[in-house]
């Protein structure tokens, strides 16, 4: 399902409330397995997104390997300090740094239970893994797994082990990020430098105009006119991989994505985009991101997230997410007022309520103070809730126009 599936009621309110760390525990539940809770929708000719906006943003971004990367930046700790050795261990690797963050968020202790990784092990690998840390090696296989996990809750350098293996396709996607720009140590940075984002012939192949433009290149006060949004990028490329099935001979062929690019945005100078494409090595560069991102896109597909659809009228799909959200944050007057099934009429809408008195006045209205409009997206609430901002402040309290 993607973003123009799905319509939001006005009820809703603003998307984005959870920071970088608690989208990254989201992504902690999806790694381990954990519920991820579930989204409530309702349906009449398109589908209503009545509860859960926040987990599938949270996805969206998750799934964006540019946010990715700011997103682990800034939850994760630089460095991580082993303090059961002497002197203390110092670790910055990514491995180290995200378990460190996941041990967190699960609030382990040291008296966590360890033998569960070494269950089904034969005596053989018990042996090697004895080996290997320099423990002594006799006994039964219990007692050989409870040296073992003795020595890992002991040892913070371990970091768990059963949970460094859940977390490997994400460490491996930031690490691979990482290296593609290295002497930057963001992971972010790296995911623009792969498509050589800053390069003057990375704007030109695209070739931007006010009228017609793709969403990552916004209109901005500089010499060219437009600023690109690596976030909206990332976005957009995470599409793109969808759109072709997450095919690795598709989604690593140059030509398919500048055709792709091409359908989307006919502004796009082909020949340009695959000279681009072939000076940053596409073949190499994006496979090295798409194998990862695909391995790690892979714990999405199996994580469940719960879906109920609902059959009923605005009026008590409103009153569901009143229930739902009862004991989270509590909406305001005047967001329960917008979600009055009579506010969001369509006023120009031939079956809507409104009178065509109240059309024409705000027909004129509009026209008077200039306001730009559409006609199939102006209903009561939109009058009440944006007709200050339509106006300008400092108009509204005697100011100049």
């Amino acid at each position: 399902m993607t973003d123009s599936d799905l319509a939001l009621p006005r009820y809703q309110r603003a998307g984005n409330q959870w920071d970088e760390k608690k989208k990254l525990g989201f992504a902690m539940s999806i790694m381990f397995g954990f519920p991820t809770g579930s989204v409530t929708m309702r349906y009449d000719t398109k589908e209503w997104l009545i509860d859960g906006r926040q987990r599938l943003e949270t996805i969206r971004d998750l799934l964006n390997p540019f946010e990715l990367g700011e997103i682990v930046k800034s939850a994760v700790p630089e460095k991580w300090e082993d303090d059961t050795t002497t002197p203390a261990t110092t670790y910055t690797d990514w491995t180290h740094r995200i378990c460190s963050f996941a041990k967190g968020w699960l609030q382990l202790t040291e008296d966590q239970d360890f033998t569960g990784t070494y269950s089904g092990w034969k005596k053989s690998e018990l042996e090697d893994e004895l080996k290997k840390r320099g423990l002594t090696q006799t006994g039964t296989n219990p007692e050989m797994i409870a040296r073992l996990a003795t020595d890992d809750a002991q040892s913070g350098s371990e970091l768990d082990k059963k949970y460094v293996d859940l977390l490997e396709p994400l460490t491996k996607l930031i690490e691979t990020l990482e290296t593609m720009k290295p002497m930057n140590k963001s992971p972010s940075a790296g995911f623009t430098h792969v498509f050589k984002t800053g390069s003057k012939g990375f704007f030109d192949a695209w070739n931007p105009t006010k009228k017609d433009h793709p969403p990552f290149w916004q209109e901005a006060n500089n010499a060219n006119g437009f600023a690109f949004n690596s976030k909206i990028f990332g976005r957009q490329m995470a599409v793109f991989y969808h759109s072709q099935s997450w095919d690795p001979i598709k989604c690593n062929d140059p030509l398919t994505f500048v055709n792709w690019a091409k359908m989307k945005w006919n502004k796009v100078d082909t020949a340009k985009l695959i000279k681009i494409a072939q000076k940053m090595k596409w073949e190499n560069g994006n496979k090295l991101l798409f194998d990862a991102l695909d391995k790690y896109k892979e714990e999405f597909k199996r994580n469940e997230l719960g879906v109920t659809r609902l059959t009923c009228d605005a009026h008590e799909a409103m009153k569901v997410f009143h229930l739902i959200n009862a004991t989270g944050v509590q909406l305001t007057e005047v967001q329960k007022l917008a979600a009055w099934p009579a506010w969001n009429d369509l006023l120009f809408d031939p079956s809507s309520t409104a009178t065509s008195a109240i059309a024409d006045a705000v027909e004129a209205l509009y026209l008077e103070q200039e306001i730009p409009y559409e006609k199939d997206t102006v209903s009561r609430w939109d009058i009440a809730a944006t007709l200050t901002k339509r106006l300008g402040h400092n108009e509204v309290w005697g100011g100049e126009k």
